[in-house]
């Protein structure tokens, strides 16, 4: 009895010991809080960055030795719908103490179109691609060590009132930059001042269209053009510009229209062009010819065995008839592949006479229309043979019809492609780039063709700003979330995210009003 009383008294005294232990920690902890530096200072504040200081270094993380500057939010201006006359002002007391004013209006979207032509008598504010123009200090951001690959500045002056409900900036400039190993994460940069160019490094394999025309050949330039854009308004849920059935007739591919290299607007428009195209087509004759060589084997093959088998006989009706059509048909397969390959031959030596004399003149003379007629005309002149194979089901099982098909080199037609579409979406891609550094870098009758071209192109894309997420955008709530940009698969613009999807970023509306971006939400949609 004596026992179980004196067990109760020490537990209810180890009680009390641990209470008064768990009061001593907690005092300490608030004298330790008291004593903590006071915040920075308003006027410490750095303008030209708006987002806090360890998010961004958490963000951008320069390596060791890049100077670092102070970041900190600035307060964003509030933006007022204008009072109708006679209508009394909003209470200031409703306003919490150090709150940011909401101001209910109708929101707004922006489609972000490339310009087409290019305004050159003005400096563009915003543009898609080439190189970011940020304060030197800015670090530029950082992907597991690597370098983000820069996609677009946009002068946030521009932004209509209304966009993302009227929170966000609207001054300085905001800077997009995604992630160089995947494409998945896209990070912002907002600056007040526009600084000096900063090279973006090359995008490689990410977010870029797959190269044709062999690994050995020549390449397409590995960068995003540096194209001037406009902000256009749009409803947020409007309809979709890649959903317009033009899309499609203007992809490059081997799917496309016939047409003839030799015509003045697909045309080479410089010596580099020109000797491309060279090295293209004796590429591609090679390795036509490589395949029909190890092909002819096997089809010699079937031939015999159907001869052999007829031979023998033994067999039902059916099969009879199934082998006589194959040695019927396979004999004339084999004299076209062969005629295909000595066509072949002939037109590589003539091709490669024609470059050599080319690249020899191209240390001399300039290039002109006039040479790039003459040096056409000769390639068109030489002829390529091609055959198509395919079954013959109104004769029955065995059958094939071949046919035999002469045509010039630089022609593409859908059913026999070879490598002319390679070369011209090589050639647009070099002539892309150029134009858009220097518009009369390009002939008149290409310049005319591309402008056209891309000018159709362009008020297809579907990049923008604040609008409703086409598809299904996992984890995003409307009620407190905005889609700060959405960045769509480009042909024109040269990115590709996903299986030709967009890359979305979307961020929380507090977030937004703060002016830190650094909060963003970055996901891939097919």
């Amino acid at each position: 009895m004596f026992g179980d009383y004196a067990m109760a008294v020490g537990n209810l005294a180890f009680l009390a010991l641990f209470a008064l232990l768990g009061l001593a920690l907690r005092n300490l902890a608030r004298e330790k809080a008291e004593a903590a530096p006071a915040p920075r200072a308003e006027s410490d504040l750095d303008p030209r960055c708006f987002a806090p200081a360890a998010r961004l270094e958490q963000a951008v993380a320069p390596p060791r030795g890049e100077r670092r500057i102070a970041s900190r939010p600035v307060k964003v201006e509030r933006r007022k719908q204008p009072q109708p006359a006679g209508a009394e002002p909003p209470a200031e007391a409703a306003i919490a103490d150090g709150a940011e004013e909401l101001v209910a209006c109708e929101s707004l979207a922006v489609r972000l179109i490339p310009q087409a032509p290019i305004r050159r008598d003005e400096d563009a504010r915003s543009w898609f691609g080439g190189a970011p123009e940020m304060p030197p200090a800015m670090p530029w951001p950082k992907f597991a060590g690597r370098r983000g690959l820069f996609l677009a500045q946009i002068c946030c002056a521009d932004l209509p009132e209304n966009l993302w409900n009227g929170l966000g900036p609207r001054k300085g400039w905001l800077a997009f930059f995604v992630d160089p190993h995947d494409g998945r994460e896209l990070r912002a940069l907002h600056f007040a001042e526009r600084g000096a160019v900063r090279p973006s490094p090359a995008p490689g394999a990410c977010c870029a269209w797959p190269q044709g025309g062999g690994a050995d050949g020549p390449r397409r330039i590995d960068a995003f053009p540096r194209w001037p854009l406009d902000i256009v308004t749009a409803a947020p849920d409007g309809d979709d510009p890649r959903a317009n059935s033009v899309v499609e007739s203007l992809r490059s591919g081997p799917n496309r229209p016939a047409f003839d290299l030799a015509s003045p607007e697909h045309r080479p428009f410089d010596w580099a062009s020109f000797l491309a195209l060279g090295d293209l087509a004796l590429a591609a004759m090679a390795r036509r010819r490589v395949l029909i060589k190890a092909a002819l084997p096997d089809v010699e093959k079937q031939l015999a065995s159907a001869r052999k088998q007829i031979e023998l006989g033994g067999m039902t009706q059916a099969m009879l008839g199934e082998m006589q059509r194959k040695a019927e048909d396979l004999p004339k397969l084999i004299e076209a592949w062969k005629a295909s390959v000595a066509a072949l031959d002939a037109a590589a030596a003539q091709v490669k006479t024609v470059a050599e004399e080319a690249r020899g003149r191209s240390d001399k003379e300039a290039f002109s229309d006039e040479v790039a007629a003459e040096l056409m005309q000769r390639l068109r002149a030489v002829e390529l043979l091609h055959v198509e194979r395919g079954a013959d089901p109104e004769r029955g099982p065995g059958a094939e019809t071949i046919r035999a098909t002469r045509a010039p080199l630089t022609e593409h037609r859908p059913e026999a492609s070879l490598f002319v579409h390679d070369y011209e979406s090589l050639r647009e891609d070099w002539a892309k780039h150029a134009w858009c550094a220097q518009a009369d870098a390009l002939p008149e009758a290409q310049r005319g063709y591309f402008e056209a071209r891309w000018r159709e192109m362009a008020a297809l894309e579907a990049t923008g700003m604040g609008r409703q997420p086409a598809r299904i955008l996992p984890g995003f709530n409307p009620a407190n979330q905005t889609v700060l940009v959405e960045f769509v698969s480009s042909p024109l613009l040269k990115w590709r995210f996903g299986n030709e999807g967009a890359l979305t970023a979307t961020i929380d509306d507090a977030f937004l009003a703060q002016g830190d971006f650094t909060r963003l939400r970055s996901q891939i949609v097919d």
